[in-house]
């Protein structure tokens, strides 16, 4: 029998995000599940129940289907998007951090280093 450790914070927010950005646009499981399938990643809809209930892991393939699907980013499912810039917030293997902080970090946005240039594609990076 193999064991799975538990899902995490950001496992558990994708699982809250996900269901919001579903309902918010009165999609059922069903809806979904066929937009992602349609989007060449087969999800059945009780697959997206059980990620919605963060009782299933999301590949790094279905987030990206699930992202383009809902007409989001992969970023606005792994972070809250609903909190104060302040706000402490978690995300797996780190100790809470300011939302804005949580953000910078999962975009390449400005730091107090700079950007961080080696994270952009060649193309969007500073000349010199």
């Amino acid at each position: 029998m193999r064991h799975h450790s538990p899902i995490g914070p950001t496992g558990a927010q994708v699982a809250h995000t996900v269901r919001e950005h579903r309902t918010t646009q009165g999609w059922t499981t069903e809806t979904l599940a066929a937009e992602v399938t349609h989007r060449g990643v087969p999800l059945q809809p009780t697959a997206i129940t059980k990620i919605e209930k963060a009782q299933r892991r999301v590949t790094v393939d279905e987030l990206a289907a699930l992202a383009a699907a809902l007409d989001t980013t992969p970023n606005a499912l792994l972070l809250p998007t609903n909190v104060d810039r302040d706000q402490p917030v978690h995300t797996t293997g780190r100790t809470p951090m300011r939302a804005a902080d949580a953000w910078d970090l999962f975009t390449t946005a400005t730091t107090d280093k700079g950007r961080r240039e080696r994270s952009l594609p060649w193309w969007l990076r500073a000349p010199g």
